[in-house]
């Protein structure tokens, strides 16, 4: 049958990165984060903890390890300090105890902040204090209203560090799903473009693959920055295939804005003119002229070649189709020989791939051309594993021409008819679609009568 190479969206799975294949593996990570506190306050509130409480709902884990490191400010009385700190460790021991459900063992630490004020005093007005002594700098603060100057300061030293020491659980596969989709976004969140795409590209073979919930691309947060523009793409492309959806307005409305956004990517350009491709009119020259540049910019370009010809065949079929409908052109031979060549350098064609010749008939038939196509085609008529509907094509193309009856081809492929199936081939001269002038040719008679006994 024919088909002409499909034009489909294309994502961004073939580049440079491709080397780096993901695979998801049990791993211990280290997962911190810092609780504050108030002035002299000890126990922590709902709100001081949410992040805590978050980290807790990510993808399953087991706990193996607990530090808790407390920090209070230099201000204050040391031995008051510690016994805060103290307080301030089982506080967070005992919120562990109550949201992880579990028994890994917590190691807790308690720390002054001298270190932290050293170096968070640099650029401030506070900066002649780094070569002060500690008793130099806490008789400072205990001067006037100095204390509440400094606390903006000072109260960013009144804080736990949490750090937890976990192994993922990814035995299922919804567990492996929630992981693979934390690791993208850790990934992302450190600027490891190459990881975050490898770990996409892994993601959305799952999901093609239907081992992965189709809920998980819309759940893939990409950030809206250029260096990410392919990885938009993929997420669109994956949106619009796993739900079968047809290219649209939309799609085509988010390519030009990935574009604008990412001028240079040219995974977002290649979508952006196939969509145009498939939902615009052509209605002027330019119009051609235009896309045809941007084509040829692609072909030199890190992409496929295969990513591009459907691309470059569709301007030429749809500019040829819609010739003298919807636009005009100043000089319509050299127009339409240009998009004829371009067509024969797209669809390369050895002489033994005769079902490359049945598309690029269709591809001519279509637009009202048999010479090249039949060109093409009677090389290979005696081919031997031709199939009937290449003969029976080739034959009714030839009754398109006034010259074909007169070629040794046309003569084999009656030949070659008889042999594949006798009665198509009579049936098209008794409803009279091959005509009588083809006996014109003696080699014609011998071949046909003592078949169809005519």
């Amino acid at each position: 049958g024919f088909n002409i190479p499909e034009m489909l969206p294309f994502p961004d799975t073939v580049t440079r990165y491709n080397t780096f294949i993901y695979t998801p593996k049990v791993e211990k990570d280290t997962i911190s984060f810092i609780i504050p506190f108030e002035i002299g306050r000890s126990q922590y509130r709902e709100s001081d903890i949410a992040a805590f409480i978050d980290s807790m709902k990510q993808p399953d884990f087991k706990p193996l390890a607990f530090i808790v490191t407390a920090y209070s400010s230099i201000d204050g009385n040391p031995e008051k300090n510690m016994q805060i700190r103290g307080e301030r460790i089982s506080s967070i021991v005992s919120a562990i105890a109550a949201y992880s459900h579990n028994s890994a063992p917590i190691s807790t630490r308690s720390k002054d902040s001298w270190d932290l004020f050293y170096t968070d005093i640099v650029a401030t007005d506070w900066q002649f204090l780094k070569t002060k002594s500690h008793e130099e700098v806490l008789a400072y603060i205990s001067k006037g209203d100095n204390l509440k100057k400094m606390d903006g300061l000072l109260s960013k030293h009144r804080f736990a560090e949490v750090k937890i020491v976990v192994e993922y659980d990814i035995t299922s596969v919804r567990q492996e799903q929630a992981y693979t989709l934390y690791k993208f976004h850790k990934a992302l969140n450190e600027y490891n473009e190459d990881l975050g795409l490898a770990i996409q590209k892994y993601i959305m073979q799952q999901v093609l693959s239907g081992r992965y919930s189709k809920t998980v691309v819309d759940k893939m947060t990409v950030p809206d920055k250029p260096q990410y523009a392919g990885m938009q793409v993929n997420k669109m492309w994956l949106k619009y295939t796993v739900n079968n959806m047809e290219t649209d307005e939309r799609f085509l409305k988010e390519m030009r804005r990935l574009n604008t956004l990412s001028p240079d990517n040219f995974y977002v350009r290649r979508n952006l003119v196939y969509a145009r491709l498939k939902l615009e009119t052509i209605d002027n020259e330019f119009y051609v002229t235009d896309m045809q540049k941007e084509i040829d910019a692609q072909l030199i370009s890190v992409l496929p070649k295969y990513a591009i010809d459907p691309l470059n065949l569709e301007l030429q079929i749809k500019s040829l189709q819609n010739l003298n409908k919807t636009f005009k052109v100043a000089n319509e031979d050299e127009f339409v020989n240009a998009a004829f060549e371009r067509i024969k350098d797209i669809i390369e064609i050895d002489d033994y791939d005769w079902k490359g010749a049945l598309n690029l008939a269709a591809i001519f038939v279509g637009m009202g051309d048999y010479d090249y196509p039949l060109s093409v085609m009677s090389k290979m008529i005696n081919l031997p594993n031709v199939s009937e509907d290449f003969v029976f094509v080739f034959i009714s193309m030839c009754t398109h021409t006034d010259y074909m009856f007169h070629t040794q081809a046309f003569v084999d492929a009656l030949k070659r008819a008889s042999e594949m199936n006798k009665a198509r081939l009579c049936e098209l001269v008794d409803t009279g679609k091959l005509s009588f002038q083809m006996f014109e040719n003696s080699e014609v008679k011998k071949a046909y009568c003592p078949v169809c006994n005519q």
